[in-house]
């Protein structure tokens, strides 16, 4: 195998699930393991040792960094990692290829918070189950780094701080307005767009991670933009997105 081909590939929901129901026939001497975030118990390790170093380095590498942990199905033929979008509630470890768990992600439906913010503005949609149960689509008026004429540079610096700001403290209002009410069903939130001004808002606004905790995932979600044709396309291919390693 090529590097290019020990990349995880990204499926959908839909792609995951027609991905399932092809691996119902397992191959002899398999086994399945549900892996926590974190680490990889010694007999998933060792259900690896008969991979090639490439392969078992690649698999390896999946298990180790997902944020969600991951299924491992390892067989004599063939090997799977998995890594579901949301995480993994309990480890364990099943003979033959156990697909209970990953068919019960698919068919969860859970409650969805999602807050795509980019300095030209932000998407904010709480999902129930597949329906859109709320959202707020807002422009921004932050200027651009350089300024064009007509202000020092630094008069134009401190501006576009105090409008970066601003636009942070409008965020977590909206927020507040549209996430509270479903605050006791939310399941899981999601963050999307730059990873700078993401950081950046949650250091100004305290009150989100507070409130939300350990329900905010740590996957960053891919949004070029923040607007409503983003917001309409981001619970299918970024929210719901698995990633798998065949080998």
């Amino acid at each position: 195998m090529t590097i290019q081909q020990l990349l995880p590939q990204h499926l959908t929901r839909a792609a995951m699930t027609r991905y399932v129901e092809l691996l119902a026939a397992p191959p002899a001497r398999a086994k399945t393991f549900a892996v926590l975030p974190g680490s990889i118990p010694p007999d998933a390790a060792a259900a690896l040792d008969s991979l090639p170093a490439i392969s078992r380095d690649a698999a390896k590498k999946l298990l180790e960094r997902s944020t969600t942990g991951a299924y491992l199905l390892a067989g004599s033929a063939a090997t799977h990692v998995i890594a579901p979008p949301f995480p993994i509630p309990q480890a364990g470890a099943w003979d033959g290829w156990h697909l209970e768990p990953l068919r019960r992600s698919l068919a969860a439906r859970p409650f969805i918070g999602v807050a795509l913010i980019r300095l030209n503005g932000y998407a904010l949609a709480v999902f129930d189950g597949d329906t859109l149960a709320a959202s707020k689509v807002s422009g921004s008026n932050v200027h651009g780094k350089n300024s064009n004429g007509g202000w020092s540079q630094a008069r134009f610096a401190r501006r576009r701080v105090k409008q970066v700001r601003e636009l942070y403290d409008r965020i977590e209002d909206a927020v507040q307005e549209h996430f509270t009410p479903f605050e006791n069903k939310l399941t899981y939130v999601f963050l999307g767009g730059d990873r700078i001004t993401l950081k950046q808002f949650l250091d100004r606004c305290a009150w989100f991670s507070k409130k939300f905790g350990s329900r905010i995932l740590p996957r960053t979600l891919h949004a070029e933009e923040a607007n409503r044709e983003a917001l309409e396309s981001v619970l299918f291919k970024e929210v719901w997105k698995f990633q798998v390693l065949p080998l």
